[in-house]
């Protein structure tokens, strides 16, 4: 049995209308597209300029992306690392990460609560944050005390 061809990514005929082009992704066409006379080359595979603005990308540090989802991703890592900590903290790093992100979750609850959902995430952000802060003082005393 022969494997099926593959289409690499590229600009090909539009199949809406022969008079453009349009962008295959090597899945699906895409809504990328451009008059096939205005390009006096053959198809190429140069990829398509992002016609999004800077502004509009996902920053890990807006709540925007997280406001779409309604989950508090800061939270629940701050929540993760926290536990994380209590059982293994290696140059405390988890547990000063997980206090890190317990802030950033607490004050993404913030931005929860003034699009008008309620503190989204705020109880594990709290959380984690304790429990980072505890991991950290364990791991501390611990390793005074064996010195």
């Amino acid at each position: 049995m022969r494997p099926p061809t593959i289409t690499p990514p590229g600009w090909y005929s539009d199949p809406n209308g022969p008079a453009n082009l349009r962008w295959w992704d090597g899945r699906g066409w895409t809504q990328h597209v451009h008059s096939a006379a205005a390009a006096q080359q053959p198809a190429t595979t140069a990829l398509p300029q992002s016609t999004e603005s800077k502004s509009k990308r996902y920053n890990p540090y807006d709540a925007a992306g997280d406001l779409s989802s309604g989950r508090n991703t800061p939270a629940r890592n701050a929540l993760v690392l926290g536990i994380i900590s209590l059982v293994v903290n290696p140059f405390c790093l988890p547990a000063i990460v997980a206090i890190v992100w317990g802030i950033v979750g607490i004050r993404r609850s913030g931005a929860f609560t003034a699009a008008g959902l309620g503190p989204v995430g705020k109880g594990q952000a709290l959380a984690g944050l304790v429990l980072g802060a505890v991991g950290l003082l364990a791991t501390i005393l611990v390793k005074g005390f064996l010195i």
